[in-house]
């Protein structure tokens, strides 16, 4: 019998709010924890070294992540262009097929 209120019962398939909420707390955590150990590794980049005419700011680059994926944005909070780029992208398709699915609702 599984344990409701568990991230390992959420993972098995189960979308009661208790495992819900269990899965929410453990990405936090886990978040937290990555967050917190990449900060130790932080570079601060000034501006955009690829030149492509972006205002520069201050960015937190992560120098132990896996660079251009919207992923190490998200989790890691890494924020060179190629991961900011990628997360661009991929909110860009997340909100095209959202509109599409209102669009076909509607």
């Amino acid at each position: 019998m599984r344990t409701h209120g568990a991230y390992g019962t959420y993972t098995a398939g189960c979308r009661c709010d208790p495992c819900k909420a269990a899965k929410c707390a453990y990405q936090r955590e886990r978040r937290r924890v990555v967050r917190a150990r990449a900060n130790r590794h932080t570079d601060l980049l000034l501006g955009d070294p690829g030149g492509t005419g972006r205002i520069g700011s201050r960015r937190h680059v992560i120098g132990t992540a896996a660079h251009g994926q919207p992923a190490t944005y998200i989790e890691q909070g890494c924020r060179c262009w190629p991961c900011t780029d990628a997360y661009s992208g991929k909110r860009a398709t997340e909100k095209s097929r959202q509109s599409a699915r209102a669009r076909a609702v509607a």
